[in-house]
């Protein structure tokens, strides 16, 4: 962790509220726990994602996830779940999810500037019913990331 505090060093989220104004209402309104229709259909598009993690420390992992659109299963309006292809087997991200399930997905669709967040819990499945639907090229993930969702959100290109 970051010590070399100045007297420009913000230390509290109350002072760091006091240099931004109120959040607009709107963006508070817009965070649902259950995935809608735009929702789902951002996800069918997706390509691609970023997976952050931590582990039972507190160090944070940002992992890059993709295949063709469509890649991420949608189990119902409050799971999904995100294969798992061959990397480096370094599992940083794996090995996080068993320490620490706390997960934020961005999703992103090439041409749309809006990006797609969620937050929830994970854990990792073998289920052979879910990984043979998520085979591409005949080839089947070793497992999936199953997730949990807790708050889901488009957010905005400005932002």
């Amino acid at each position: 962790m970051l010590q070399n505090h100045d007297a420009n060093t913000i230390t509290t989220e109350a002072e760091l509220r006091t240099r931004f104004s109120e959040t607009m209402p709107i963006s508070l309104q817009k965070a649902h726990n259950v995935l809608n229709h735009h929702d789902k259909e951002f996800i069918a598009r997706s390509p691609f994602l970023v997976l952050g993690t931590s582990d039972g420390e507190g160090r944070s992992d940002v992992s890059p996830r993709g295949d063709p659109p469509g890649f991420v299963k949608v189990i119902d309006d409050q799971t999904i779940a995100i294969p798992d292809r061959p990397g480096n087997n370094r599992l940083d991200s794996l090995s996080n999810i068993i320490a620490y399930p706390a997960v934020g997905l961005i999703f992103m669709v090439p041409g749309f500037d809006d990006t797609l967040r969620i937050n929830g819990k994970a854990t990792l499945t073998t289920a052979p019913e879910l990984l043979e639907t998520m085979a591409v090229r005949d080839r089947v993930p070793t497992l999936a990331i199953r997730v949990r969702v807790e708050e889901v959100f488009l957010h905005c290109a400005k932002a």
